[in-house]
């Protein structure tokens, strides 16, 4: 089987490391060991052409002729092109969802943006209120989506046009537990006692300014994880401007690094307060570690962590602080049930995929292939 994996050029680079992007490499990197298939990483800037690992450049137009099925992580508006659609629609293809829509996710984004941003974003949001969210993306090439959860493919067919006889195949996110996990010391990075961790990069859509608002003078230390977006530098620096002496910003730690892993398994809570999460690779890494996650309503954290997680809604800094505050009490996780986590491991996300591939070359056999 002839694979193209399909990603944003931003993809190829290995200091990308946004949670859709590490999702690539990973699915890629498990894919590849599976017999018989035979897979290339090809990425895109725009309609004209894409770019193979080797810089080979690659018409879109060629792709029905070099490969049996075409996987597309991430859904950019460079998609829509019609050049890209009609390319995509000569061969089985599926996409990699990484998706969210709804209302608190337009407010939190908006909000914790620029000034630009809010005003064109606020007058979309009002525009598809107004006619009803009648307006839907078309993706008639799409003849699969592989969301990380039920919820997260209800919501993108909700906004998403596909082909009559799209499939939607849930494949969930994973992690790569370090095997002596268990034996990992405390590190000298951390404060004193218990702790919050909260690992995320400081994004608008991240959200960590409400956090630190909610939080403010609670007492309970909180460590922050995380680069700063450099689209949106001021976003990290409202954060350190606004955070008190109980807060703590150590900067990225790549989830290779044990460092990484330390802190998370010494963590008393995990938080994020995005828009949403499907959920982050982070919070099941930090469940898996041990930490009891708090994490928004929105999106597919519910299908993942049921009752061990408290939820919040992002927007309410009344709703962040008795989320953590009922987390903290709750204390961490138990050994059984941090154990369930490690489940989500790259090798089953890649069968799962593989089994996708399968069915929508004979959905595409059976009702689009030239005969």
């Amino acid at each position: 089987m002839r694979v193209a994996a399909i990603a944003p050029a931003l993809f190829s680079s290995k200091s990308c490391v946004t949670g859709d992007a590490t999702q690539m490499r990973m699915t890629v990197q498990a894919l590849r060991k599976i017999p018989g298939v035979e897979l290339d990483c090809l990425y895109y800037q725009t309609s004209d052409h894409l770019v193979t690992e080797a810089n080979e450049k690659i018409l879109w137009s060629e792709l029905a002729d070099r490969y049996d099925v075409a996987h597309v992580f991430a859904i950019r508006k460079t998609l829509y092109s019609k050049v890209i659609r009609r390319a995509l629609s000569e061969l089985p293809s599926l996409l990699s969802t990484v998706y969210w829509n709804n209302a608190f996710r337009e407010y939190i984004s908006v909000k914790n943006g620029t000034t630009k941003r809010f005003i064109l974003r606020s007058f979309e949001y009002l525009l598809r209120r107004a006619i009803g969210w009648k307006i839907k993306h078309y993706a008639p090439w799409c003849l699969g989506i592989l969301p990380n959860s039920w919820a997260e493919g209800d919501v993108f067919q909700k906004v998403h046009r596909l082909r009559k006889h799209a499939i939607s195949v849930p494949v969930p996110n994973a992690i790569q537990i370090p095997d002596n996990l268990a034996e990992l010391a405390r590190p000298d990075c951390v404060p004193e006692g218990d702790y919050i961790v909260c690992p995320g990069i400081f994004a608008p859509r991240k959200n960590q300014i409400n956090l630190i608002r909610a939080m403010k003078g609670s007492g309970i230390p909180i460590v922050f994880l995380g680069q700063r977006f450099d689209m949106v530098p001021g976003c990290y620096d409202q954060c350190r401007k606004e955070a008190d002496e109980n807060m703590h910003f150590l900067g990225h730690i790549p989830s290779s690094d044990t460092k990484y892993w330390a802190i998370l398994k010494h963590a008393r809570v995990s938080v994020l307060t995005s828009d949403c999460e499907t959920p982050g690779i982070a919070m099941l890494e930090s469940a898996a570690a041990g930490a009891r996650p708090v994490v928004p309503i929105h999106g597919g954290t519910q299908e993942y962590f049921g009752i061990m997680a408290e939820y919040l809604y992002p927007a309410s800094l009344t709703s962040i602080r008795k989320a953590v505050l009922s987390a903290w009490e709750r204390n961490r996780l138990a050994d059984d049930e941090s154990a369930q986590f490690s489940k989500f491991d790259w090798d089953w996300t890649a069968r799962l995929t593989h089994a996708a591939y399968r069915a929508v070359i004979n959905i595409f056999d059976r009702n689009y292939r030239k005969k």
